[in-house]
């Protein structure tokens, strides 16, 4: 039925989708109405139009080029495209994850040739709503920096030499065929995907091994990581504005989640749904003599502290902090550079999207590892990423419920248990000292790796 002429609103078309909206609304209110999303940078609802991004930039009939959809006001009958090829062409740009902390917010990269070029939020109102923290905004200029291209060994004088696929892929197998089960280990850091943890674990299973850690510690009650309701968030992001009482107990959530109060990272909610050990007190009670190091890079194991005969077999991005100790480096993607799962503090699982391709001859981690399984005699048993995540399901079932929170259960069992339990002790001396605002900017091996972060920690320290 036609609006009547008493209607004060307007007839637009978004994508021949017949939409009606109020005089004086903006071409991306009206395509948010048909629930179209349009990227945006320097447009924000609570604050006044800018239109100088031209990230929002879309299609109109008639029009001769593409228009600022934040700026442009609607007109009766207009026609709006924004799927066309000619606004993508001009928003060129990919939905995706940021990885950075605990929050997991939605955003997009935009590339050019092959480059990343800037990282802007997506509107998510149960996560980040319209935010991303300025470390997720201007550090991805450490995604080039120092990349890791090659695969490489270690040579007769000591050194790291490069080398094929086909030369470090049997080298690491025959260290692992010939070494016992109780002697491997592998340690996982922030960045790894719930997909390459799925893979890692089959694969040091076939070799009977269950050394498998996080490297951030979890300090939980006695009750450990067995019940989730012991590492998840209890509430949901969103659900934190409604709360009478947020206390918060050894965390700065300024520098350590600056989107959310949150303290769990990256990935280490996916590793512990998947049975990995919380910290790496295994490795240190249990000297390895092979160790895989998934882009473990806080230096909470070195060379050091490891047996002198131990084999390191490092798999990352970047060379930082592990790499150079290791005996073999396997290059791998970064997050803007494959499609793969991550989960949020709060238990939610989302996928990342790949936006340029990885440098060099690295690879994506699953499909290292799933190589290394079929030099070594144990093919693991899945060659492409939907069945990969089929196993994921069967490990873990919430990992594949995309955009959906699985929250704990048995909150009063875990309560009870910790009553029971004596309590874990830390190891070390709890460090109590207040973080500066430079500690922000460089956590990690993207960030280290940054100029802008750099800038940013000298800013904050001369003041």
């Amino acid at each position: 039925t036609r609006k009547q002429s008493t209607d004060n609103r307007v007839e637009v078309f978004v994508n021949d989708q017949s939409v009606w909206v109020e005089p004086g609304s903006t071409v991306l209110q009206a395509c948010e109405i048909a629930g179209i999303q349009i990227p945006r940078f320097c447009y924000h609802d609570r604050l006044s139009v800018a239109g100088n991004c031209r990230m929002c930039l879309v299609e109109i009939e008639k029009s001769p080029k593409p228009q600022a959809s934040c700026a442009m006001p609607v007109m009766k009958g207009m026609r709006i495209k924004p799927d066309s090829d000619v606004s993508k062409k001009a928003r060129e740009g990919t939905e995706s994850v940021d990885v950075m902390d605990a929050l997991g917010s939605n955003i997009v990269v935009s590339t050019r040739t092959g480059d990343v070029l800037r990282i802007l939020p997506r509107l998510n109102e149960e996560i980040n709503e319209e935010w991303i923290s300025d470390k997720t905004r201007f550090s991805y200029d450490g995604l080039k920096r120092q990349r890791l291209t090659q695969p490489m060994i270690r040579n007769e004088q000591g050194g790291l030499s490069t080398c094929p696929w086909v030369d470090a892929l049997p080298m690491v197998a025959d260290k692992l065929m010939a070494t016992a089960p109780e002697k491997i280990s592998a340690l996982v850091g922030g960045f790894t995907d719930a997909e390459t943890l799925v893979c890692l674990k089959d694969l040091l299973n076939r070799f009977d091994s269950e050394g498998l850690c996080t490297e951030e510690l979890f300090v939980a009650d006695g009750s450990g990581t067995d019940l989730r309701s012991n590492y998840l968030l209890n509430s949901s992001i969103s659900g934190v504005e409604e709360a009478d009482l947020v206390l918060l107990i050894g965390t700065n959530p300024r520098y350590e989640a600056p989107m959310f109060n949150a303290r769990i990272r990256k990935a280490q909610v996916a590793a512990l749904d998947l049975g990995y050990k919380a910290g790496p007190d295994h490795i240190r009670n249990n000297p390895p003599s092979l160790l895989f190091l998934l882009g473990a890079d806080e230096g909470v194991v070195s060379r050091e502290n490891l047996p002198k005969d131990c084999f390191v077999v490092y798999i990352g991005t970047h060379g930082d902090v592990s790499a150079p100790f290791a005996d073999v480096i396997l290059p791998s993607a970064a997050y803007t550079e494959k499609t793969a799962t991550y989960v949020n503090t709060e238990g939610r699982a989302q996928q990342s999207q790949s936006a340029v391709s990885p440098p060099g001859s690295a690879r994506e981690d699953w499909k290292i590892i799933r190589a290394l399984s079929e030099v070594a005699g144990a093919s693991l048993p899945y060659d492409d990423i939907d069945a990969v995540r089929s196993r994921m399901g069967e490990m873990a079932p919430n990992l594949t419920r995309y955009n959906h929170v699985e929250g704990a259960n048995y909150f009063k069992q875990a309560q009870e248990l910790a009553q029971l339990a004596k309590p874990k002790l830390l190891d070390a001396p709890l460090k109590s000292s207040q973080l500066t605002l430079a500690d922000f900017y460089m956590t990690d091996t993207i960030t280290r790796a940054s100029k802008t972060m750099a800038k940013c920690v000298k800013a904050a320290t001369e003041g």
